[in-house]
């Protein structure tokens, strides 16, 4: 089953921080999709210019698939702990992926709406 990642488990790859390694499994699996709230999440993380950005960048253009959220996505998903949650739940409730997380408010959210969650390492 492909995997829907937030920007916490993509900045833990892109630190090598806790969880990196299974989302470094799911990438080279080319099980990783991304909404694109998460995509604009991570980026705005680092410097216009920066090393980080670019490697962000490099990231986000290496996954097939970026997946566009719209509006409606955060009403569907009341118990998000935050925006970028909302899209994550709503995205993969939509496609029926896994959300893959180091935040476990967002696992127990995605859990408790009955989506599959895949916890990663600790929350950052």
């Amino acid at each position: 089953m492909s995997n829907l990642a937030d920007a916490a488990a993509l900045r833990a790859y892109l630190t090598g921080g806790t969880g990196a390694e299974a989302v470094r499994a799911a990438l080279s699996e080319g099980q990783v999709q991304v909404s694109s709230v998460t995509a604009a999440a991570v980026v705005s993380r680092y410097p216009t210019g920066s090393a980080g950005a670019k490697n962000a960048t490099l990231l986000l253009q290496s996954l097939v698939h970026l997946v566009p959220f719209t509006p409606d996505d955060a009403l569907r998903a009341p118990g998000a702990p935050d925006v970028e949650g909302a899209a994550v739940l709503a995205t993969a409730r939509r496609l029926n992926l896994t959300v893959l997380t180091p935040r476990a408010e967002l696992a127990a959210a995605a859990q408790a709406a009955g989506l599959p969650a895949t916890l990663i390492g600790g929350a950052p």
